[in-house]
């Protein structure tokens, strides 16, 4: 079946829902989960299933991909990043770096790891 963005994120909601109930998943984190699935966008997912991805590889190379692997403006990419680095999902590793902006070098997080790893499970 083919879903738009928001059945996309409502379908994902309700799978995680009903599967909850059915075999609970025993995690801390599970409200939390829960509460993010209802405020990342698709999008968001994707970018964040990109960093696990590529977790292994060079920060400095990372930061070369940016707002058009994902084909969005510039400003949309990075708020997207800085929403995700607020929510301890992805990390900000440019801080400190001599000549680098923020927001240039991103990792995922063993807690953007874990999200993945619960709404892949439903």
């Amino acid at each position: 079946m083919i879903y738009n963005r928001s059945e996309e994120r409502l379908h994902r909601f309700k799978k995680i829902l009903v599967n909850q109930m059915v075999s609970p998943h025993e995690s801390d984190w599970a409200e939390t989960f829960l509460d993010l699935v209802s405020k990342l966008n698709e999008t968001q997912i994707e970018i964040l299933v990109f960093f696990r991805n590529h977790a292994e590889d060079e920060p400095e190379d990372m930061s070369k991909k940016n707002h058009r692997t994902f084909g969005l403006s510039e400003g949309t990419y990075l708020f997207y990043i800085q929403d995700l680095i607020s929510k301890s999902l992805l990390f900000d590793d440019s801080i400190n770096r001599y000549g680098t902006r923020p927001s240039t070098i991103v990792a995922i997080t063993e807690l953007g790891k874990e999200f993945l790893g619960y709404i892949e499970r439903c």
